[in-house]
C-alpha cells in the first residue's frame, strides 16, 4: 500500500526575534488555490459495519473555537519560529481525493511539522514527559479493513504507530457538513459514521473529514474498538479559505486536533459522560497563591479563565506522576 510520509524529528529553530512570524501567522496564512475539475454528483455507498450514530448522537463541537483553544495553547501559538521553506505554495489541480490527499502532504503538513514538533516539546517539559516525532502519513490501515486517508502518528515505546488523528477523504460533491443541519437524512449521516468508526477503530478521540471546500473536525466518544454499539460525535467545520487572525484556519485546526491528541489519556476513546469539556482547568491552591492548569496542555495561570470549568485538585510538586494522568 502506497503511503506518503512527513516526517521530522523533533529539530526545530525557536527564537526572540520578533521580526519573524508565531507560529499563529504561520497557521492562519490563507491556504493554497485549489482547481478543482468539475465532477458529477457522487453517492457514498451505505456501510453496514459503520458505528451507528443518529441524529441523537450528533452534535456541533461548540467548544472548538479560537477562544477556548487559545486559552489552553495561546502560549505556544505566539512562539517566534523561522518558517517552513518546504511548503509547496501551490495552486493545485484537483481531479480526484488522490490529489487532494497529495496536496495536503505537499502544502499543508510541511507548515505543521515544526509547529507541532514545538508544541509537543513544550507540552511534554509540563509533564516530564519527551514526545516521540509526530508525522503524517497517507492510506494507513485500521482493523476490519479500513483505511484512514490521512493520519497524524507517533511511535511511543510499547505501541508503535499510534494514530492520534484519523480522517476521511471525500469529494465536494458527496457530502458537505451543511447536510448536518435540521432534519437530517440517512445519507448526510454516512461520513459522520465513517469518521466515527475509523475513530473508535484507532482508539482515538479526535479526526477530520477533508474535501476541497472543508475541514470538519470531530470528537468521537463511546467504546474503543467496538463499532457496533453507537457512539456520540461532536463536530465544527472550518471552511477551506478561512485566513487571517481571529478566525480557525484548516491548518490551525489540525494542530489543534494533534496537541488534543498527544496524551493518551486524553486521546483514548471513554464514555460521553467521561469526556470532560475542552475549557476544563484544574485548581491548585498552593500557600499564598492559587494556580490554574489547563487538563490538557497543562498552561499555569494565576488568573480564573473567563467562561472555564474548574475542578479543585491537591496541589503536588511538579514532578509527581499526576502531571502523566
Amino acid at each position: 500500500m502506497s503511503s506518503s510520509t512527513f516526517r521530522q524529528g523533533l529539530v526545530f529553530d525557536v527564537t526572540q526575534n520578533t521580526q519573524l512570524p508565531t507560529i499563529h501567522d504561520i497557521l492562519t496564512v490563507p491556504n493554497p488555490k485549489l482547481l478543482v475539475t468539475p465532477a458529477r454528483p457522487q453517492h457514498m455507498r451505505p456501510d453496514r459495519t459503520a458505528n451507528k450514530v443518529d441524529q441523537d448522537g450528533l452534535s456541533r463541537w461548540d467548544e472548538f473555537n479560537l477562544q477556548v483553544l487559545s486559552d489552553a495553547f495561546g502560549d505556544i501559538l505566539n512562539r517566534h519560529v523561522h518558517p517552513s521553506n518546504h511548503a509547496q505554495p501551490g495552486p493545485f489541480t484537483i481531479n480526484g481525493l488522490g490529489d487532494l490527499r497529495a496536496m495536503c502532504i505537499r502544502s499543508i503538513f510541511p507548515l505543521l511539522t515544526q509547529p507541532i514538533a514545538i508544541g509537543a516539546a513544550e507540552i511534554g517539559s509540563r509533564i516530564n514527559y519527551i514526545f516521540p516525532p509526530i508525522y503524517a502519513e497517507q492510506n494507513q490501515s485500521l482493523r476490519i479493513s479500513r483505511i484512514s486517508a490521512l493520519s497524524f502518528m507517533a511511535d511511543f515505546n510499547g505501541s508503535p504507530r499510534t494514530q492520534l488523528v484519523v480522517s476521511c477523504v471525500l469529494h465536494g460533491t458527496q457530502w458537505n457538513s451543511t447536510a448536518l443541519s435540521g432534519s437530517l437524512h440517512s445519507a448526510a449521516l454516512l461520513p459522520i459514521r465513517r469518521i466515527a468508526t475509523y475513530c473508535i477503530l484507532a482508539n482515538t478521540r479526535y479526526g477530520f473529514i477533508l474535501t476541497a471546500q472543508e475541514l470538519v473536525v470531530v470528537r468521537v466518544s463511546g467504546t474503543a474498538y467496538e463499532v457496533q454499539k453507537p457512539g456520540q460525535v461532536e463536530w465544527q467545520a472550518i471552511p477551506w479559505d478561512a485566513s487571517g487572525p481571529n478566525v480557525l484556519t484548516v491548518t490551525l485546526s489540525l494542530w489543534f486536533l494533534v496537541m488534543l491528541s498527544l496524551r493518551d489519556t486524553c486521546r483514548s476513546i471513554c464514555a460521553p459522560d467521561q469526556v470532560p469539556p475542552l475549557h476544563r482547568w484544574w485548581k491548585y491552591q498552593k500557600p499564598q497563591v492559587t494556580i490554574f492548569h489547563h487538563h490538557i496542555s497543562m498552561r499555569e495561570s494565576f488568573d480564573h479563565p473567563a467562561g472555564a470549568s474548574v475542578e479543585e485538585k491537591l496541589f503536588r510538586d511538579k514532578s509527581s506522576s499526576w502531571l502523566l494522568a
